[in-house]
C-alpha cells in the first residue's frame, strides 16, 4: 500500500465511498445467503469462512499490486497499482463485518471463545487488526496529509507486512483443500515482496549482497523455527490425545497392523455427508425420530476432526486417533462439555476386551463465563459379534459393545449410564439400549429412566 510516487485519483472521495458501499453490499449478500437457512452457530461459521476468504482476496490484491507492477509492468498492473487503496479499504470493511459475526458467534456459543480461540491466535490478530484499522482510517488524502507521508508510509508498510505474516502463520496448522490456493497466493506475495526489496537494495541503494542477504537469511530461519515448533507432529498429537489414558499399547502402534482388532472408524464411519435416523423410545412416551449427520469441523489439524450433529442442532466434535474415535467437546444446547484429555466415543477393541477411560470435563454454560470441572469414567467391553434386526433391516456381524459411564458433579450428585450398543461395519450404530440413573445429593432423590434407539434409515459413503 505504500508507494512514494503514488498519486491520488481526482475522484478519490467517490471511489472510497464506492469501495465501502460495495464491500458492505457483498457482506450483506453473504449474510443473507448463510442466515436465510438458519440462525445457528454453524451458519455463523459458514459466514466466517466465506468472509475470511473474501477478505484475504481483497487484502492480497491491495498489498501485492505494487510488486506485480514492479515485475510485470502493463496496463492492468498499472491500473491495479493505481487503485490498490480501494481494494485495501474494502478489505477493512469486510473485516469489520467479519468481526461483528465473531462477536455474535461468541454470544451464541461461548465455548467458541473459551476453547477454540487460543492466545496464539488472538494476540497476533488483535495487533494486526490494530494496524489494519489504522491503515483504513488513514486511507483518505486528508489523513495522509495530516499524518505526513513518511509516517503514513511506515504505517501502511509495516502494518501490511505484519497482517500478511499473521495470515500466513494462521494457515500453517493445516487447511482444507480449498484453502490451498489462498495459502499459495499469500506465499507468492511474500516471495515477490522480498524479491522486490532485494532488487531495490542491490540496484537502487547499491548495498553489498552480504548486507542484503543477512536479514533475509535470518528471517528465513526465524520463520522455519516458528513453523517447526508451531505444527505438532503426528507423534506429538498422539501424545496430547493419549495423555493420562490407561492403554498406551494401542497408542504406540498402528491399529491396522493388528488383524484381531476391530477399528472404530469402520464401525462408526465419519465421512462428511453420512447421516443416520433413529427411532428413540422412552418410558411412557411416544417414540420420536432423531437424526444425526457428519459435517466438517471448523478447525482442522493433522488428526481428522468431524462434527456429529443432531437434528436439534446440537453437536459433538470428534477426532480419530490410535485409540479410536475420541470426543473433544459436546455441545448440549444450554452448555458445552470440553474433555481434557479427549474422551472416548468408541475405542478400537479386541473381542472380549474391556477398557476404562477417565473423564475430565469442563462444563461451560453459555449464559455465564465461569466453568465447572466434572470428573468421571467410561468403560467399554466388546462382548460379542452378532446379527441385529432393526427397522432399517437386519445387519450381520455387529459389534455388541457394553458400556458404563459415570459423571460426578460438585456437591455429590452423579449420573450413571449403563447400556448396550450394536455397531454394523461401514454403517454405524444400529441400536442402543441404556438405563440412566441420576442421583441428586441436595434432595437425596434418585431417578431412573430407560431409552432405546433403533436405526430407521442411513446414508453412508455416498
Amino acid at each position: 500500500m505504500a508507494e512514494s510516487q503514488y498519486k491520488v485519483p481526482e475522484n478519490d472521495a467517490f471511489l472510497m465511498k464506492l469501495s465501502i458501499f460495495l464491500a458492505t453490499a457483498v457482506s450483506f449478500v453473504m449474510a443473507v445467503f448463510t442466515f436465510m437457512r438458519d440462525w445457528t452457530a454453524d451458519m455463523m461459521t459458514l459466514h466466517l469462512r466465506l468472509g475470511g476468504k473474501l477478505f484475504i482476496i481483497f487484502f492480497l490484491t491491495a498489498f501485492s499490486a505494487s510488486s506485480f507492477y514492479y515485475f510485470f509492468p502493463n496496463k492492468f498492473t498499472h491500473w491495479l497499482r493505481y487503485h490498490r487503496k480501494y481494494f485495501g479499504l474494502g478489505a477493512v470493511v469486510i473485516m469489520f463485518w467479519h468481526f461483528l459475526v465473531i462477536a455474535l458467534k461468541v454470544s451464541v456459543d461461548w465455548g467458541f471463545a473459551v476453547k477454540e480461540l487460543t492466545p496464539g491466535e488472538v494476540i497476533p490478530s488483535i495487533i494486526g487488526l490494530f494496524f489494519l484499522g489504522g491503515m483504513g482510517i488513514t486511507s483518505s488524502a486528508k489523513m495522509h496529509a495530516r499524518l505526513g507521508h513518511e509516517k503514513w508510509q511506515r504505517l501502511h508498510t509495516y502494518g501490511g507486512n505484519l497482517f500478511l505474516a499473521n495470515l500466513w502463520f494462521g494457515t500453517i496448522d493445516g487447511f482444507e483443500p480449498w484453502d490451498i490456493p489462498l495459502f499459495l497466493a499469500a506465499t507468492t506475495v511474500i516471495i515477490m515482496k522480498a524479491a522486490r526489496e532485494l532488487d531495490l537494495k542491490l540496484k537502487r541503494d547499491k548495498l553489498p549482497l552480504r548486507r542484503v542477504m543477512t536479514p533475509l537469511i535470518a528471517g528465513y530461519f526465524v520463520c522455519a523455527v516458528i513453523v517447526q515448533y508451531s505444527i505438532p507432529t503426528y507423534e506429538e498429537d498422539q501424545a496430547v490425545i493419549a495423555a493420562d489414558n490407561p492403554i498406551p499399547t494401542l497408542a504406540r502402534r498402528n491399529v491396522f497392523d493388528d488383524k484381531n482388532i476391530f477399528p472404530a472408524q469402520e464401525y462408526l464411519p465419519l465421512q462428511p455427508g453420512n447421516s443416520w435416523t433413529y427411532r428413540v423410545s422412552h418410558e411412557k412416551a411416544q417414540p420420536v425420530e432423531v437424526s444425526y449427520d457428519v459435517r466438517r469441523s471448523g478447525k482442522v489439524t493433522r488428526l481428522p476432526r468431524f462434527r456429529l450433529h443432531t437434528s436439534d442442532d446440537r453437536y459433538a466434535e470428534l477426532v480419530q486417533d490410535n485409540y479410536g474415535i475420541r470426543v473433544l467437546s459436546d455441545n448440549r444446547g444450554d452448555y458445552n462439555w470440553f474433555f481434557t484429555p479427549p474422551g472416548i466415543q468408541l475405542p478400537h477393541m479386541h473381542l472380549g476386551q474391556r477398557v476404562t477411560f477417565p473423564l475430565n470435563i469442563r462444563q461451560q454454560a453459555l449464559s455465564q463465563p465461569d466453568a465447572v470441572d466434572l470428573k468421571g469414567s467410561v468403560a467399554f467391553e466388546l462382548a460379542a459379534v452378532e446379527p441385529v434386526a432393526v427397522p432399517a433391516g437386519t445387519y450381520p456381524d455387529c459389534l455388541r459393545v457394553e458400556y458404563t459411564q459415570r459423571i460426578d458433579y460438585p456437591g455429590g450428585s452423579f449420573d450413571v449410564i449403563r447400556g448396550t450398543a450394536w455397531y454394523a461395519r461401514m454403517t454405524g450404530k444400529v441400536k442402543d439400549q441404556r438405563k440412566i440413573a441420576r442421583y441428586q445429593a441436595a434432595t437425596g432423590r434418585q431417578s431412573e429412566s430407560e431409552e432405546t434407539m433403533e436405526l430407521t434409515a442411513s446414508v453412508v459413503g455416498k
